[in-house]
């Protein structure tokens, strides 16, 4: 059976949403093989995928099909060591469709990591998924593996992604190293091994597809009070990154407001 990276469904060149696809597999796979096993650690893997991200779609403009999206982002990192943690990384997304319509929302991420020579995430905590998914409801836990990630809930909309199915792609089976799966099916589960792939989707999926056309964030006040730091009794997260997205053409509103009194700039 072969096996193929997502990252070689690709369309022609960066600028078009297969490629961009393409590219946060690069950056997935170079963050988190690089970095194994030396320093498999949860900020260092987080803090590293944050900045390939960056650099590889920041002020971008991408071709989707009938369409072209444009994005800004801007990354923060929380300035003083505040324990209590909800989550590991929030995109803070707003987001200018081409009627005009405009949305804020949230997506947050909690980041578990492979236990070495294990098929097990032992960082997963069933209390915290359980916090984080009462207090984002869309929020999803980010697996990131050294090994490929395969068996995912993905084959079953390959279409979606490359436009046609391969050739033979019966016997096509798509891998990744990222793959998230939502807090609350995670914890509805309730095990912390590999058995979690079958409801991931790739993380390149899901950035691509879904939190940049505005679907899969939280829009409540409350959940966006926390991930902006203005509410604090429940926990911080770790990266704030703002990311402005314009569809049709329109340029980017880069104004956000949040906590700048606990949260810097991340250079």
């Amino acid at each position: 059976m072969a096996m193929y990276s997502i990252k070689q469904v690709r369309g022609e060149g960066r600028n078009n949403i297969k490629g961009l696809l393409s590219g946060i597999e690069d950056v997935a796979y170079q963050s988190i093989t690089g970095n194994y096993p030396d320093y498999w650690e949860n900020d260092i893997i987080s803090l590293s995928l944050i900045r390939g991200m960056i650099t590889l779609i920041n002020q971008k403009k991408i071709r989707v099909p009938g369409n072209v999206l444009q994005s800004h982002w801007s990354p923060y990192i929380l300035s003083n060591d505040i324990e209590k943690r909800i989550g590991d990384i929030a995109f803070l997304i707003k987001t200018t469709f081409h009627d005009g319509h405009t949305t804020e929302g949230v997506a947050v991420l909690e980041t578990a990591l492979k236990d070495k020579a294990k098929n097990t995430f032992s960082s997963i905590k069933k209390d915290q998924t359980r916090k984080l998914n009462n207090t984002f409801p869309h929020s999803q836990v980010l697996l990131c593996d050294y090994d490929h990630i395969t068996g995912m809930a993905f084959p079953t909309v390959p279409e979606s992604i490359i436009g046609n199915y391969p050739h033979s792609w019966n016997s096509w089976v798509p891998f990744t190293q990222a793959a998230v799966i939502q807090s609350g099916l995670c914890y509805e589960l309730g095990i912390k091994t590999t058995g979690l792939y079958k409801a991931c989707l790739p993380f390149s999926y899901q950035l691509s597809y879904r939190y940049l056309y505005g679907v899969d964030l939280d829009f409540s006040k409350n959940a966006l009070d926390i991930a902006r730091g203005i509410k604090t009794t429940k926990g911080c997260i770790k990266y704030l990154i703002c990311v402005s997205v314009a569809h049709g053409g329109s340029e980017p509103q880069k104004h956000f407001d949040f906590n700048r009194e606990i949260y810097s700039k991340l250079e």
